[in-house]
């Protein structure tokens, strides 16, 4: 796993209010080249097992899923996919991409592709890819180009998350 900039790591740590456990890479840039999401294998350094692979750090991305999660945005798409098979497909289809990659990314952190605790967990730690939950890793899985219908759906909700760059993102 490449080792993060020293510079990430500070803004990682700014956005997060907290340092980030390691080992973890960016895994997408903003516009502004800040860290967006990030992304961590199935086990930690110290050998706890992370459920999340794909993490997103953005204050303002996070802010606006968690007012959308408060506007009852998690319940509509609880509906929608109940109402609807062919979104149903598709969720499972992003889902099993999801395993394949974070079981990839735990290969390449040499943990092994399926030994790693957590290795086969769906996305934030989930075995269940229909029960919804978590609508930032969505978004963060969607930021990472891997195609998830519900990110794309909530990054519809927020199409314009981040107007001025904030200043936890800027390098001081």
């Amino acid at each position: 796993m490449a080792t993060a900039r020293p510079a990430d790591a500070a803004c990682v740590a700014r956005q997060l209010g907290r340092t980030p456990r390691s080992p973890w890479r960016v895994a997408v840039r903003c516009a502004r080249g800040c860290p967006q999401v990030i992304a961590s294998p199935p086990l930690l350094d110290d050998g706890t097992p992370f459920p999340t692979w794909l993490y997103l750090t953005c204050p303002a991305l996070c802010h606006e899923c968690a007012t959308q999660e408060s506007k009852g945005l998690l319940d509509t798409l609880r509906a929608q996919l109940a109402a609807d098979a062919t979104l149903r497909a598709d969720l499972l289809a992003a889902d099993a991409r999801f395993r394949a990659g974070r079981s990839a990314e735990a290969a390449a952190c040499g943990q092994g592709a399926t030994a790693a605790p957590g290795a086969g967990t769906g996305l934030a730690g989930q075995a269940d890819p229909t029960a919804l939950k978590c609508l930032h890793a969505h978004v963060a899985y969607q930021l990472a180009g891997l195609q998830d219908p519900f990110g794309a759906r909530i990054l519809n909700h927020v199409p314009n998350y981040c107007p001025t760059p904030p200043a936890i993102c800027s390098a001081k």
